[in-house]
């Protein structure tokens, strides 16, 4: 087992999970709005604290690229980038809506389909789709909810949906098949792909990876008057 440190800001909640060489995970996390830039150094310290390790013990650091808040992503990006750089560590892209459906993973049987669902403001959403046995069936894509989402998909089983854009299934008609669990996103769910990365020597270029932000940043203009 090795020393991995995941950081999860690609919505609200602002996770950090570090798993140590003996497999004990240490997690620290919270939901404040437009703090991460503020907590995220601090709650990455908490947590080398707590498990007796130095940033120079870590093997590696994942990050959750995307797709979800671009301001979020970015103090993620950055922050990781930093501490990687400084202590020469490797660094491994993870995908956000995969570590939603990792989450839930356990309870899937044979013959479900996962959908892990993120807002995209409006009605639009963020999602992919996995097999009960966490095999990619729909690559990451964004699209309008209507009557007709998801009711393309053949499945034997259910389709449970998870993340924070499910809420808007229940604003149309969908299949009576279909469950919907409002999870939220957090770093533990990130391990498991991290590890597989690990091993298999998938590190991302330090110099050059970009969190995958599918859409423009949502900038507004400010109704007040600069005189």
């Amino acid at each position: 087992m090795k020393n991995l440190l995941c950081v999860e800001t690609a919505t609200e909640v602002c996770s950090i999970a570090l798993l140590r060489h003996d497999g004990k995970v240490f997690v620290d996390e919270h939901s404040r709005k437009n703090s991460h830039t503020e907590t995220i150094t601090l709650q990455i310290k908490k947590c080398l604290k707590l498990s007796g390790l130095e940033v120079e013990d870590l093997d590696a650091i994942g990050i959750s690229c995307g797709p979800g808040s671009y301001t979020g992503l970015r103090v993620g990006a950055s922050a990781v980038k930093g501490l990687a750089y400084g202590a020469d560590k490797p660094v491994i892209t993870l995908n956000t809506l995969r570590g939603l459906a990792q989450g839930i993973s356990e309870i899937a049987e044979q013959g479900d389909l996962i959908v892990p669902m993120m807002d995209a403001r409006r009605m639009e959403v963020y999602y992919s789709v996995y097999d009960g046995t966490m095999q990619e069936v729909l690559t990451t894509t964004n699209r309008i909810v209507n009557d007709y989402f998801l009711s393309e998909m053949e499945c034997e089983g259910n389709i449970i949906v998870c993340g924070n854009g499910g809420w808007k299934l229940r604003e149309v008609k969908y299949r009576e098949n279909i469950t919907i669990m409002e999870t939220s996103c957090t770093a533990i769910h990130l391990l498991e792909e991290c590890k597989y990365k690990f091993f298999n020597d998938e590190f991302a270029a330090l110099a050059y990876f970009e969190p995958e932000y599918f859409k423009s940043p949502n900038i507004t203009q400010s109704a007040k008057r600069i005189l």
